[in-house]
Order: C-alpha cells, then sequence, then structure tokens
C-alpha cells in the first residue's frame, strides 16, 4: 500500500480552464466564438501545447488568424470525472462569457 504524499495529491488535481480571444471570429459552421473550454492534467503544459499550434483546432485556428488569447479563468477538481462533468456543464449551457472575469469587466 502507497502512502500519498502532498506531491502526489498535486499530481492527482485536474483544472478547468477558460481561453478568451482577443475578438470573436466566426468558424465555419459555428456562432460567433470568443472562449475555448477545456480541462486537463497539467495546465502549463496544454497551454504550451496552445501556443505551439499543438492543441485545440479552435485555438490553432485563432492562432493562424492572428487572434490572441490569454487564460481567463482556472478551477482545480481532485478527479477527472469531475473536471469533464465541470467543463461539459460550461460549455452545454454556454456559460464561457458568464464565467469569463475579463468579459464581465
Amino acid at each position: 500500500m502507497q502512502t500519498k504524499t502532498m506531491d502526489d495529491k498535486e499530481l492527482n488535481k485536474f483544472t478547468v480552464y477558460i481561453l478568451h480571444f482577443d475578438k470573436p471570429y466566426w468558424q465555419a459552421g459555428r456562432a460567433s466564438c470568443q472562449h475555448y473550454i477545456g480541462y486537463t492534467k497539467d495546465l502549463e503544459g496544454r497551454l504550451a501545447k496552445h501556443r505551439n499550434g499543438n492543441g485545440s483546432r479552435l485555438v490553432r485556428y485563432a492562432n493562424s488568424q492572428g487572434i490572441g488569447w490569454k487564460l481567463a479563468l482556472a478551477e482545480e477538481y481532485p478527479s477527472q470525472v469531475e473536471a469533464r462533468r465541470r467543463e461539459l456543464w460550461i460549455k452545454r449551457n454556454g456559460n464561457g462569457k458568464r464565467l469569463c472575469p475579463i468579459c464581465r469587466k
């Protein structure tokens, strides 16, 4: 039996995050988009992938159009199930804009 240390607990956290694009844009077959919502176990690594063009197609498209983005919100969850549930709730209910602190200014 392995005892979990504080570091082990940190490794088991998942993060739901919202990226805010500098300006809204139209993507084929979709309404105007200004946020990307995702979840990850390694936020810094995932943001690096988005910056380098190896992340999601949506962020890759924004990057190719010269549209900048910022990390607007990051929430930690103790399990992948909880993080995924929160991510889907935000996406399905169109809550990206409501939860984005940049949009609320």
